[in-house]
């Protein structure tokens, strides 16, 4: 039985971004400035919620402020839902 090896002719999409040093770097660029600026314009509501929310209700945690850490949790599930 033999393994039939990948073509020649599919490019392969993970080599060409990551041998695409410039356009990783604007990509990554504008994500970054899309996430600040609509943290700045919404005060402190991230677009991208997960990854920031949960990271401020453990500093809220930690510094005991259960208030905080409570509306940071809940801003999970109620974010998913619309």
């Amino acid at each position: 039985m033999t393994i039939a090896s990948r073509s020649k002719d599919i490019p392969n999409l993970s080599a060409f971004l990551i041998s695409d040093g410039p356009a990783g770097f604007l990509l990554s660029w504008v994500a970054g400035f899309v996430d600040t600026s609509a943290f700045i314009i919404l005060f402190g509501i991230f677009t991208a919620h997960v990854t920031g929310n949960i990271a401020l209700a453990g500093s809220s945690f930690v510094s005991e402020d259960a208030e905080t850490t409570i509306t940071r949790l809940l801003m999970l599930p109620t974010l998913v839902m619309f």
